[in-house]
């Protein structure tokens, strides 16, 4: 309700980065428009979210993988993800933000391995905006960037350098695009920083509820 200029304050502590806050912004102001209850209407509007990412992202997996795979074979593996009952609990059922990481990190590792960086970099960045495990990735993500450029053909490795370049423009714009609206009345220049130590060191767990 108070919009993103003013939702980060000292009065009280909120884990989740600006990201996701910034997607949930008008699913607030429609639920205040209508009121707040617990009808199915409501409800269905406070997890509509989740539950478009996993149906998109069982899109994404059927779509990738029939460019390698049969048609059948493809189809089994979107299902297979869409009828997990993990992802039925997280998404339709709890709502819960992994299913928007989720949809992020299948796109950041299908376009990763297919060397599209300019893709993958400004979508990792989203991820990482949405949720801070998704740097829990960066390892792996800097090994195989790392490993498929030393190991590319000349021409191959000038063309992933560009396409690097232009990732790393495209992710800037996405990281301003959704933390400044966020920033703008913020007295400490480093409060997202500061604000991801307090949230990664608040919990004691790995996993947590799985």
């Amino acid at each position: 309700s108070v919009g993103p200029i003013n939702f980060y304050t000292s009065d009280y502590f909120c884990d989740y980065p600006p990201g996701y806050m910034l997607m949930l912004w008008p699913i607030g102001k429609a639920i205040n428009a209508l009121g707040y209850s617990l009808s199915p209407g409501i409800l269905l509007l406070i997890k509509i979210i989740p539950i478009l990412c996993d149906m998109i992202t069982a899109m994404v997996l059927f779509w990738y993988a029939k460019k390698h795979i049969s048609i059948k074979a493809a189809a089994f593996i979107g299902l297979l993800f869409a009828f997990n009952p993990a992802v039925l609990v997280t998404g339709s059922a709890w709502g819960q933000v992994d299913s928007v990481l989720a949809l992020l990190l299948v796109i950041t590792a299908i376009t990763a391995a297919d060397k599209r960086w300019r893709i993958a970099m400004p979508v990792f960045i989203l991820a990482i905006l949405i949720k801070p495990q998704a740097l829990l990735l960066v390892p792996v993500g800097l090994v195989w960037l790392i490993v498929s450029i030393a190991f590319d053909q000349k021409d191959g490795r000038k063309q992933q350098y560009t396409q690097l370049w232009q990732g790393i423009l495209l992710a800037v714009a996405a990281a301003a695009a959704v933390v400044l609206p966020f920033h703008l009345r913020q007295e400490d220049p480093w409060w997202l920083i500061k604000r991801y130590q307090e949230t990664l060191s608040s919990y004691n767990y790995a996993v947590l509820n799985t």
